[in-house]
């Protein structure tokens, strides 16, 4: 059995992520900029609050199927917007990061586009990892792993 690479894999997260219209329409219109795609990153030079928003894609890892039943990948997804700007409730004494609703729901539409590619090309995905980053507030983040697995078929060529 031939197993996709994990560039194959990422690759194909990076284009369905670019073609994506619901990411692209959330950007531009509720977080006001182009989304910026990312398959790797320079740690030195991550990306910048000027570059927001952000999807990256981060390869991780990958556990091969030959002694197991299944082929596993792991993805490192980070997303970044943004936003500095608060919700009001002092008549319920609170105040509200809008930032926070806004990272959360750009990294659900991510995985939700890749849950919908992943089905259509028989891999199950899990987020098995997923928090909020605030610490450099106006840029708020979300950063998450997601494990891709496919099921060993004897004698089957895949393609994603």
């Amino acid at each position: 059995m031939s197993i996709p690479s994990m560039s194959d894999l990422c690759a194909l997260w990076r284009d369905t992520l670019v073609a994506d219209s619901a990411i692209s329409t959330y950007c531009t219109g509720t977080l006001g900029a182009t989304r910026k795609i990312y398959l790797g990153f320079d740690e030195k030079n991550p990306p910048k609050i000027s570059d927001c928003p952000f999807i990256v894609i981060i390869p991780i890892g990958t556990r091969p199927g030959d002694q197991e039943d299944q082929h596993t990948w792991t993805v490192g997804i980070h997303v970044g917007i943004n936003d500095g700007t608060f919700s009001d409730y002092q008549s319920k004494g609170a105040t509200e990061m809008r930032g926070f609703h806004r990272v959360d729901y750009l990294w659900n539409l991510v995985q939700d586009s890749l849950g919908t590619l992943s089905s259509a090309k028989n891999l199950a995905t899990d987020t098995i990892q997923y928090q909020i980053i605030m610490e450099a507030f106006p840029l708020v983040q979300a950063s998450g792993l997601i494990e891709a697995r496919l099921t060993n078929t004897i004698g089957i060529n895949i393609t994603l």
